[in-house]
């Protein structure tokens, strides 16, 4: 009895680990366009007109007083995902994120949230998008105060899959396991009718 419920509860609280795992990070190829790349970036043809560029490839992007600048960083568009992003953007402290933006073939949609905060001399931007699109679309201007060159852009991402039930659906599933084992042992004990 004891071991049955010694490996129900081991069950029980290795399951949400299982459904909930998260993929390996990795880092996405980034592109960059200095004019609108339009409603649906979903190749990496114009108007994407710098990149690909990987991790510590030299960009050396200027953004002048007033200007706005896309990067597009490609994805697999899994709808079961949710995508985390983390970018580091070297240079672009100083630089406004006006949106961060999913786009699939069905069309674009915002990111969940999304914070962007300027560190050392860079700006790093962390959120998250559901489901993972195919693009998404980092939007960038120089609000004044004099021309930011963006010399580096790191994207690492990450993917969780999208658990099939709640915490509380999980929570419910262990008690009604556990009441079930404990009511079967109970009844296995009882004394027979004479």
């Amino acid at each position: 009895m004891k071991k049955l419920l010694i490996t129900t509860a081991a069950l029980l609280l290795v399951l949400p680990m299982i459904v909930t795992a998260q993929d390996k990070d990795f880092q996405d190829t980034v592109f960059t366009a200095t004019t609108d790349p339009g409603g649906a970036p979903l190749n990496e043809n114009p108007p994407w007109t710098g990149g690909p560029y990987d991790g510590d490839d030299p960009i050396n992007l200027g953004v002048a007083n007033g200007a706005t600048v896309w990067i597009g960083i490609g994805n697999y568009h899994i709808l079961l995902n949710m995508k985390n992003f983390h970018v580091v953007i070297q240079g672009g402290a100083g630089l406004t994120v006006n949106d961060v933006i999913g786009y699939t073939a069905g069309g674009a949609y915002g990111s969940d949230w999304y914070t962007a905060v300027d560190s050392a001399g860079h700006k790093v931007v962390t959120g998250q998008i559901f489901p993972q699109p195919g693009w998404e679309v980092i939007v960038l201007s120089n609000p004044g105060g004099g021309a930011k060159t963006i010399t580096t852009i790191q994207a690492n991402t990450w993917c969780d899959p999208i658990p099939s039930m709640t915490t509380y659906g999980l929570g419910v599933l262990a008690l009604l396991l556990i009441g079930s084992t404990v009511w079967i042992l109970r009844r296995r004990k009882a004394p027979a009718a004479a």
